[in-house]
């Protein structure tokens, strides 16, 4: 069983998502739904209920906003990438 099969979704639409895909299509696919997103560019989740932040080990939890005002690193991660989105 490969990624996709295990998690039921469609490679496809992981694809646009993945290559740029626009925050309103990530919004449709997750309408009442529960969607896990791995990323490593953050532009999407200031949309996100909530995200996980993983550092040296040790899991940080909260929202855009709290990430961004309690974890420097992330807070520095997600300035860096100001701009990047496509």
């Amino acid at each position: 069983m490969n990624f996709f099969e295990l998690l039921n979704i469609s490679p496809g639409v992981t694809a646009v998502i993945g290559s740029g895909g626009k925050t309103s299509l990530l919004r449709r696919l997750a309408a009442d739904s529960v969607v896990i997103l791995i990323s490593h560019r953050l532009y999407l989740f200031p949309e996100l209920d909530r995200v996980i932040w993983l550092e040296n080990g040790e899991a940080k939890v909260g929202t855009h906003e709290e990430l961004v005002g309690n974890t420097p690193d992330y807070a520095a991660q997600f300035d860096a990438q100001r701009g990047e989105q496509p």
